[in-house]
């Protein structure tokens, strides 16, 4: 039963006093229950409220969590690369530690460095450093004395603050002059042995009654660094300059062989050629040689036929060394045999051949085996075709172009002269010396036809022309005798007037072309010459020229 109906059962037995009192407590209710109502609606609403509270709070948190999830996240990677950064510092730091420490040594090691540089050691293990004997060789080639190379290299040091620990000797210099001619001489035989061709040229002259011969070799050279690509150069080889007791053909040839032997004898006995495994012999070096230069002279072209004989006996030698190589056995025997039968007839008989000496029989027996192998060879020559011969025989010979041209100029001034002669052209005006021009001006016009002998020879050997001309004027301008002439005068002098220093050409001594440029010279400052010949008269006492300048004048 419900209030409300109890009230109004209630109301069915109350009494009409409590009337009042009952409606009162009615409405009494009635409020309670509207209040009730509105507090009911007032809680659902604030429930409501508190609700979308509660879900904007729980989705603040969700994301406050989820953003502290993340910067978590990022703290964590933080510190990772924080930890990562520290060890990498700590790495680093012991590494510029021990950079630190290595500077240290480093700074020590160049002030100790340093202090070395102060002094040079010239020696190394007792032996002088390479590189001195390289500036020895350069100083002596330069021109200084032997004895003082040592004190030059050490002032030279001492300018730069250097001082030098140990002082070559003359003797020393000397002993390096010598090393250094063996180390050429190796380095021609090993250039020498991987060259596939070359070409000789030399020359030869007269100082004080001293024959001597300048040999030269020409061939393709590998360069001496590392670059294996480098094409071979072509390059001019001196070997030296040697004393020979007389200028024929057959001792310039004897020269040669000399020469080339030594080469190779010190070169195959060096460290270098076994190093390299290379062979190289006299009879090689004729197989590689291609050509010959030289002046025109016969002594040199018969020369020439002596080289061409030497490649040709080598060439056929080779070639009937190949051929005995595939000679049967018996066959080849026979020869020797018959050859040396004969060797021994020739030597006298058996007494005769066992008569000599073990060096001597032994070097006749080599030079029957060269005659039968150039003969086997000669056989076996002319089955070869022509383009295997020229191979083997190919050796030309080229003449100086300088001679040809010296042999014209002075071709050339004879066949003027002779041509004044035979056509009866009146030539330049003789220029005698001082005794054969007081004959010649003696002779009175009328007289002309009737001279004496001596009248005669003093016209015949009384010259003229450029020729002459040029060799008064190199005497008179640059005399091979210092304390005559006026060369002096007269490089100072053309050097105010043309603004440039040098010498009058040399035509007082054997100068390859020195009239032709004595010639140009004095066409080209022909003025200026006059001048100075009339500064030569003036500044003498008595103002005249002497016979020579009177001439020249």
């Amino acid at each position: 039963m419900t209030l409300q109906q109890k009230v109004r059962l209630l109301s069915t037995v109350i009494l009409p006093d409590t009337q009042k009192e009952v409606e009162k407590v009615t409405q009494q209710l009635n409020n309670s229950q509207l209040q009730n109502e509105k507090l009911q609606h007032q809680f659902a609403l604030e429930k409501e409220q508190l609700q979308l509270k509660y879900n904007a709070l729980e989705k603040n948190l969700a994301k406050a969590i989820s953003n502290a999830a993340i910067e978590a996240d990022e703290l964590g990677n933080v510190l990772l690369h924080a930890k990562k950064e520290l060890r990498q510092s700590q790495r680093d730091l012991h590494k510029l530690k021990s950079q630190k420490a290595e500077i240290q040594i480093l700074n020590q090691a160049y002030k100790k460095k340093c202090k070395d540089a102060k002094t040079y050691k010239a020696k190394c293990k007792g032996i002088y450093t390479p590189e001195i004997h390289s500036l020895a060789l350069f100083l002596v080639e330069a021109g200084c004395s032997r004895d003082y190379v040592g004190e030059v290299i050490e002032r030279v040091f001492n300018t730069a603050g250097i001082s030098v620990k140990g002082t070559m000797s003359g003797r020393t210099v000397t002993r390096c002059i010598i090393e250094g001619g063996i180390a050429a001489q190796i380095q021609l035989g090993y250039e020498m042995a991987l060259a596939p061709s070359l070409t000789i040229a030399g020359d030869g002259t007269t100082h004080e009654n001293v024959n001597y011969d300048a040999k030269l070799v020409h061939m393709p050279v590998h360069s001496y660094t590392n670059d294996n690509l480098e094409k071979p150069k072509h390059v001019t080889r001196t070997l030296g300059v040697h004393s020979a007791p007389n200028h024929t053909s057959e001792t310039q040839v004897k020269g040669w062989k000399e020469v080339l032997i030594e080469i190779v004898e010190i070169f195959m006995n060096s460290p270098l050629a076994k190093s390299a495994h290379l062979q190289m012999s006299l009879k090689q070096f004729l197989q590689k040689l291609k050509g010959m230069n030289s002046d025109h002279a016969e002594d040199q072209k018969k020369a020439f036929r002596l080289f061409e004989k030497l490649k040709r006996d080598v060439a056929m030698e080779a070639l009937g060394a190949k051929e005995m190589t595939e000679m049967q056995t018996n066959e080849f025997n026979n020869i020797l045999s018959k050859q040396r039968a004969d060797l021994i007839n020739n030597c006298g008989g058996e007494a005769a051949w066992d008569a000599l000496t073990e060096g001597e029989q032994t070097e006749k027996l080599t030079e029957l085996l060269q005659e039968i192998s150039i003969e086997i060879g000669e056989r076996a020559w002319v089955d070869l075709s022509p383009e295997q011969q020229d191979e083997m025989l190919e050796f030309f010979w080229v003449g100086c172009g300088m001679h040809k041209d010296l042999n014209g100029v002075k071709g050339g001034n004879v066949s003027m002269m002779k041509w004044w002669l035979e056509t009866g052209t009146p030539g330049p005006i003789l220029l005698a010396n001082k005794d054969n021009a007081a004959v010649i001006n003696a002779i009175a016009d009328d007289d002309a036809e009737e001279l004496t002998p001596a009248e005669q020879r003093a016209i015949e050997v009384s010259a003229c022309g450029g020729v002459k001309t040029t060799t008064l004027a190199g005497f008179l301008f640059n005399h091979p005798n210092d304390k005559k002439g006026q060369q002096k005068m007269h490089q100072h002098w053309f050097e105010i007037k043309t603004g440039k220093r040098g010498a009058f050409p040399d035509t007082g001594n054997t100068r390859y072309g020195s009239h032709c440029r004595a010639a140009c010279e004095l066409i080209l400052h022909l003025d200026l010459y006059n001048e100075f010949m009339e500064v030569i008269r003036i500044q003498k006492e008595k103002q005249r020229f002497n016979h020579l300048e009177g001439n020249l004048a």
